[in-house]
């Protein structure tokens, strides 16, 4: 178990789609409803095609969780700019999903691994592309700009993935427990702050 920061600002919430790690999560930012974007966009990404920029995720700043040194950095793959629900469920599932690979951007995107002190690595995924601010063998100290949430790699709409790990590999299943030092999250109409733990998957919370 270790205690990280929260790896963005503003409201997000946990998601774990079927098939993750139990701690390979996923982060999608969202109003006080739990919405990833304004409710006149739902049939547009159902049923037509929205663009990335009217989700509340597109390009926020992703922060350094942990101190440490940059252990690897990518950039340079592309983002899906149009969000079309069951398509893009059906590209990750029938397309994507069959591809196999040894190169974990083709699956994660633009990303960041950080070494931390202790021997931990830190993985936050799916960056936008050029928006990749640190390179390898930087000093990152905690809550340092890394980068910008995007579309890139498998994913069906702007989110940032992020996992702690025992060992550099992307595809490890050696993960590590975490939970965050400090944030506040959204239960019954008013907000909760909290210590040492982790948000309810759907739970709306933020850092302090």
């Amino acid at each position: 178990m270790c205690v990280v920061e929260v790896p963005h600002r503003g409201i997000w919430q946990i998601v774990q789609p079927p098939g993750h790690h139990p701690y390979a999560l996923d982060f999608i930012a969202v109003d006080l409803k739990g919405r990833p974007y304004r409710p006149w966009n739902l049939a547009k990404h159902v049923f037509s095609s929205m663009d990335v920029k009217d989700t509340f995720a597109w390009e926020q700043p992703v922060l350094a969780p942990i101190p440490g040194e940059v252990y690897f950095a990518h950039d340079g793959q592309h983002d899906q700019m149009r969000l079309n629900l069951p398509l893009d469920a059906l590209r990750i599932l029938f397309f994507q999903g069959r591809v196999r690979t040894s190169l974990f951007e083709q699956y994660g995107g633009n990303y960041v691994i950080i070494k931390g002190y202790s021997g931990t690595f830190a993985l936050m995924a799916h960056l936008r592309c050029g928006s990749v601010s640190v390179r390898k063998g930087m000093t990152v100290n905690e809550k340092d700009p890394i980068g910008l949430v995007g579309n890139s790699g498998r994913s069906i709409q702007p989110h940032l993935h992020f996992q702690m790990m025992s060992d550099p590999d992307p595809f490890g299943t050696d993960l590590i427990p975490f939970r965050f030092r400090k944030f506040q999250k959204f239960e019954n109409g008013e907000w909760i702050v909290a210590t040492e733990e982790l948000p309810p998957a759907g739970v709306p919370f933020q850092a302090l």
